[in-house]
């Protein structure tokens, strides 16, 4: 289900088939797929931890692929999360929104292919290899962009940062 869904997510970007025109609210937005993905962190021994670092953060997009995108970061953070361990996510002022985890992080070597389809560094953890290609994609249709940072002790910290429009205040 997961990868039909992903598939259809792309090829919908790809084809310019989404609204990019609602106005939408990045707090809230985000505050709900935390919420829909506790169950998965506690049935994984982990925790998650959202933080609104900012009042009233509006954008202009599409709220179905900011979810998709926002979901795929916190469900490989949650992979990547050690045991007992929390994944943290936030947003931001500026229309950023930050997942990290405690994980093993990224290689630097490995930064500028993971965004690739179907690129997985191994074949242990569960995934189809698109979950990142989709957030590229995202944040390309919204005039974004998507950046890795290393987690403060270790782990890897993505970075979505949307344009903010006049429009969406």
């Amino acid at each position: 289900g997961t990868l039909v869904e992903q598939m259809l997510t792309i090829s919908r970007l790809g084809q310019r088939e989404v609204n990019l025109d609602e106005r939408v609210d990045l707090v809230a937005l985000v505050r709900g797929v935390v919420a829909d993905r506790a169950p998965l962190v506690l049935r994984a021994n982990k925790a998650i931890e959202f933080r609104n670092l900012t009042d009233n953060e509006r954008i202009i997009g599409n709220a179905q692929s900011i979810e998709s995108a926002v979901a795929n970061l916190i469900d490989n953070a949650i992979r990547a999360e050690p045991i007992g361990g929390t994944v943290d996510v936030s947003v931001l002022s500026g229309g950023i929104v930050e997942v990290s985890d405690h994980g093993p992080g990224i290689n630097p070597e490995d930064r500028d292919v993971i965004f690739e389809p179907f690129w997985r560094k191994d074949e242990l953890p569960a995934g189809t290899g698109l979950g990142l290609a989709i957030v590229r994609e995202v944040m390309i249709r919204h005039g974004g962009d998507v950046s890795i940072e290393e987690t403060c002790g270790g782990g890897a910290t993505f970075l979505l940062r949307f344009r903010l429009s006049e429009a969406a205040t």
